[in-house]
């Protein structure tokens, strides 16, 4: 419940920002933005796959504590 509240009041916060500055222009027609950094892209994924590994690891300690307690 938590997650769809903090998703709710993500979105509201979007609605209540608008568009990107720069993004339309005075007639209305939409000016094209650059999208993508391939670098930033691949700093991201390599972030997830060492958190990933990193919670992974802490769960496999944390299993092998209770099976030694239980």
């Amino acid at each position: 419940m938590c997650s769809h509240s903090a998703g709710l009041f993500a979105f509201g916060v979007l609605l209540n920002l608008g568009p990107r500055i720069g993004k339309y222009n005075d007639d209305g027609s939409a000016n094209e933005l650059v999208g993508h950094s391939l670098v930033l892209s691949f700093v991201g994924l390599l972030t997830l796959i060492v958190g990933f590994f990193g919670f992974l690891g802490a769960c496999l300690i944390w299993a092998g504590l209770i099976l030694e307690v239980g």
